[in-house]
């Protein structure tokens, strides 16, 4: 594993929040359109560097998720608590890429009237207490961590259309089925980014569009949250990749 950080340039202890800054760095860095096309050295090296950036998230990323969620939770200030609870924001997609996909990043939330949207765990979340025993004011639905939602409600659920405000900045607006942003809506970041599309089961999945707030967009296809079908990225600096992706790998 040592190997893997290394290629991230990252120490062991690094916070999940690190290694996907980290990931996200690297990428940037060793893209291949960062490189003069009629040099075929640089290119190479460019793609090379990719996989192996690729491979090294990867390998970490399984070897986090293999941790003991208290474990994990305790390499990242704040975050204790956040693990125990199972409750987790989600975090933005990495900008599409050429070289060979990563894992991606997850939108499962589930979402009840007691607590805000937790991360899945792959059981069935209890079932949510009526809406009444949280705070009620000015319309919506305030949680004790300082979340709130406005919308409508069914079973104790959200359920139908609605806006979930995350105390950190992050917003979706949208429709709702059983607890889960599921249908049309707009997932705003609180570092900018944006997306507006199709969502199935919390996850970016279907037609939409990425903008990120550095000005790259992606327009296409989604699948578990990253570009999937054909779709479109244009760059900040105008070029694009048009084409088939698969599972956030541009085939071209």
């Amino acid at each position: 594993m040592e190997r893997y950080y290394k290629i991230l340039k990252l120490a062991p202890e690094a916070t999940a929040s690190e290694i996907k800054k980290a990931y996200r760095k690297q990428v940037k860095f060793w893209h291949p359109d960062r490189f003069p096309r009629e040099s075929a050295r640089l290119q190479k090296k460019a793609h090379d560097m990719l996989k192996e950036i690729n491979e090294a998230y990867r390998k970490i990323e399984l070897f986090e998720k293999s941790r003991p969620r208290e474990q994990a939770a305790d390499k990242e200030p704040g975050r204790r608590e956040e693990a125990k609870a199972g409750t987790r924001r989600p975090e933005p997609p990495p900008p599409p890429r050429r070289a060979a996909s990563s894992a991606g990043s997850s939108f499962k939330h589930t979402a009840s009237a007691k607590s805000p949207p937790p991360e899945s765990s792959g059981k069935k979340p209890p079932e949510p207490p009526p809406v009444p025993r949280t705070l009620f004011k000015d319309g919506a639905h305030i949680f004790p961590n300082g979340d709130r939602y406005i919308g409508e409600i069914k079973n104790g659920r959200f359920h139908g259309a609605g806006t979930y405000i995350f105390a950190r900045g992050d917003k979706y607006a949208g429709e709702f089925v059983d607890g889960r942003p599921h249908g049309y809506g707009t997932f705003y970041y609180s570092n900018g980014d944006r997306y507006e599309g199709a969502f199935l089961e919390d996850q970016m999945t279907g037609q939409g569009t990425y903008t990120h707030a550095s000005g790259g967009q992606y327009a296409g296809g989604f699948k578990n949250g990253v570009p999937h079908g054909r779709g479109t990225y244009s760059a900040a600096n105008g070029k694009r990749l048009a084409g088939m992706w698969d599972n956030g790998e541009f085939l071209g």
